[in-house]
């Protein structure tokens, strides 16, 4: 007489519990997870564009901008749906028909927001364009990029572009909900200030 190997009922249902049990307890740590890697993606895909221009600036021997872009092909005003590196002839931050598209960037993770704020505080400028020496072209293309999710500026991520151009990380250190980022130049002026999550 053959006999059947498997599962009873009971053993199956049982096996099934103590799984819902320990995911349960995974969920979080598993969406943290999700989340530190949208951020971190996020956060490497706009420092590589901003690197990508200033570079590209030097290679061309002449002005490279990034600007957001949703649609792939013109500049728009969402850094989370997206940004495009490209030569920029006439310098003014928009890719025109005389400009070339260096390289574009997807959009940013669900829930993952991206703000440009400027030396004077503005967030207005959907721009930041690099010259042929690897500099900015004004001193308002200096600023930050902050970069936060639905946990807030805990676990935000910001980008200081100083007035020549060069790229720095900063977090929120002391846990207050405020990005420190501050930075002054040599003439003691604020060229970054402090930010928060929006």
């Amino acid at each position: 007489m053959k006999t059947q190997k498997g599962f009873t009922l009971l053993e199956l249902m049982v096996t099934v519990s103590i799984v819902g049990i320990v995911l349960s307890f995974a969920g979080p740590s598993v969406r943290d997870m999700i989340n530190n890697a949208e951020l971190k993606s996020g956060f490497r895909n706009i420092s590589s564009a901003l690197s990508l221009a200033r570079s590209e600036a030097v290679n061309r021997q002449g002005a490279v901008s990034v600007c957001p872009t949703s649609n792939r092909t013109s500049c728009g005003s969402s850094w989370a749906a997206g940004f495009m590196v490209f030569r920029d002839v006439n310098e003014n931050g928009v890719l025109d028909t005389t400009d070339t598209s260096i390289r574009v960037f997807d959009a940013l993770g669900e829930g993952v927001s991206l703000t440009r704020t400027m030396t004077n505080g503005s967030t207005t400028r959907a721009y930041v364009r690099y010259t042929e020496s690897a500099v900015l072209l004004s001193d308002l293309d200096a600023g930050n990029f902050v970069m936060c999710d639905s946990r807030g500026a805990i676990q935000a991520k910001a980008i200081v572009i100083n007035a020549t151009g060069q790229l720095r990380s900063a977090t929120d250190t002391t846990g207050n909900g405020i990005v420190e980022i501050s930075v002054t130049n040599s003439a003691g002026n604020i060229i970054a200030q402090d930010a928060t999550c929006p």
